[in-house]
This record gives structure tokens, sequence and C-alpha cells, in this order.
């Protein structure tokens, strides 16, 4: 999508908006986790205190960049409106918390968890499925998958810059590659793989994990993917679906009034709050 496109999409949006304000969420699944953070039901047309709050995505895996583009044209163009909030995605707790406890008053801001779905745990086990558990063990159980995506990363961008993290082919916008050439970026480049003990990466990276997360909820909530919380954990101990769970966690979290740091988030950026 060009620059006009977006412009036009973001009039049309804000003219939804009878508060002239738009905030964007990166996926669909985050509306109603988003409304039920701040205790109430979420509206069918996204509108609320007429600030129209909308989702970019529904698992393409573009959700923050479309958010960030948005708020950075809008930014430069001067529309005063226009906020979004994106995953934290694995930075550290005190970094989020910076970006979206007050007094920050954005245009971006970024969850204080890996993603929404940390928040929505963050209100509590439903009482309905009986004795909660530990969630701090639980967070620290996750321990080899976080250490295992640390791992990924940082192999990711040594393999990117030896071409190897993806099919190569031809295009039209670049010339053949040579062997020689091929030969000689890998030759200047080949210390980024030689040597590396993956195994004793992972043990470091668990060690690091463990440590980061000491005895705070909070710090484990930045590091471990909530989707894996709700998507996983609870539906393996309850034996239900996936979507079922989400349904009764969101349920439990607008019945018990939302979370105060969403709220907080909310009367910033309505200049009311939620109820």
């Amino acid at each position: 999508m060009n620059e006009v496109e977006l412009l036009r999409e973001l009039n049309a949006d804000l003219q939804t908006a009878p508060a002239g304000k738009v905030i964007y969420l990166e996926g669909k699944t985050d509306l109603p986790i988003f409304f039920a953070l701040l205790g109430v039901p979420a509206p069918r047309d996204g509108v609320y205190h007429g600030v129209y709050v909308r989702a970019l995505k529904d698992n393409s895996g573009m959700g923050g960049s479309s958010v960030m583009m948005r708020v950075e044209l809008a930014l430069a163009r001067g529309y005063r409106g226009v906020r979004g909030v994106i995953d934290g995605d694995g930075e550290a707790l005190a970094a989020l918390a910076r970006r979206f406890d007050a007094p920050f008053a954005g245009p971006l801001f970024t969850w204080k968890g890996y993603a929404i779905e940390n928040l929505l745990v963050k209100t509590g086990w439903p009482t309905a499925w009986g004795a909660a558990p530990s969630f701090l063990q639980v967070l620290l159980d996750h321990a080899p998958y976080v250490a295992l995506n640390r791992i990924y990363r940082q192999l990711q961008g040594r393999l990117e810059t030896l071409h190897l993290s993806r099919y190569n082919r031809p295009t039209l916008s670049a010339p053949l590659m040579s062997v020689d050439d091929v030969t000689l970026a890998l030759e200047r480049d080949r210390d980024l793989v030689r040597g590396y003990d993956v195994a004793a990466q992972f043990r470091t990276e668990v060690a690091t994990f463990v440590a980061l997360v000491g005895g705070s909820e909070d710090e484990g909530h930045a590091l471990v993917d909530g989707k894996w919380l709700v998507n996983v954990f609870a539906p393996r101990r309850l034996g239900m679906t996936p979507a079922a769970a989400r349904e009764a966690w969101i349920a439990h979290g607008r019945a018990a009034g939302g979370l105060s740091e969403v709220r907080g988030l909310w009367e910033r950026v309505a200049g009311r709050p939620p109820r």
C-alpha cells in the first residue's frame, strides 16, 4: 500500500471516529481482548467513547509493521488523533514500561508484556476453572521455547548475511550471482557460524531467562508469549479448545473490570475513563 492509499485510509478511519481519535491494534483477535482489558463489551463497530479501535491483520505476521507505518505517517502529516499499540515481542520489561506507563502519551505504545494475551492472563485465572496454577512456575516451564527462539533469531541474522536463511532464486531486479562472488562472501563471513555451539548457547539462554525472570511474573510475561498460555497451556490443562479457553478468559477479564494499567492508557488517549 503506497502513501496515497494509506492517507486515504487514515482519513476514512478518522472520519469513522466521532472524537477524531483512532487506536490501531495488530490483529483481529486483539480487539475483544482490548475491550475486556477495559472492562467493557466490545462494540460491534469498534467505536467506544468516540474513539475508533481498529485491528489491522489476522495471523499474517505483519500487524506490528502495519501499525507502525500508519502511526509514523500520521505523525509526519500532523494527524494528532492517531495512536497504535504493538506487541513487546520479548523486549525487556523496563523498556516496554517506558513506552506504556504514564506519563507516556504515544503515539506508538508497546504492550507491557510479550503480547496483549499476557495482559489478559494478568486479569487472573477464571474461577470456573478451579484452583489457579502458579503462573511464575508456568512461565519458567516455557524456558526451552524462549531459549530456542532466541537462538533462532541469532542464527537467522547470521544466515541472512550468508544468504542461507531462505531459498535463493534469480530475480529481475538483481544481476545473476556468480560462483566467485558467492564463494568470496561465504569465506568472508564464515566465522558467523563456525564454532557455534548450539547446545551450549541453549543452556546459556535458559540460564539467562531464569535469571531475568527471577521471582517476577511481570518479567516473565515480557519474555514468554501470552498466546502460548491462552492457546496451549490453558486448553491442555482444562481439556477445551483454544477458542473456548480464549473466550472464557476474555469474559473473565471483562467481568473482573479489566486491568488498571490498560484502563489508564485508555484514559490518557481518550481523555476519560472507560466507564
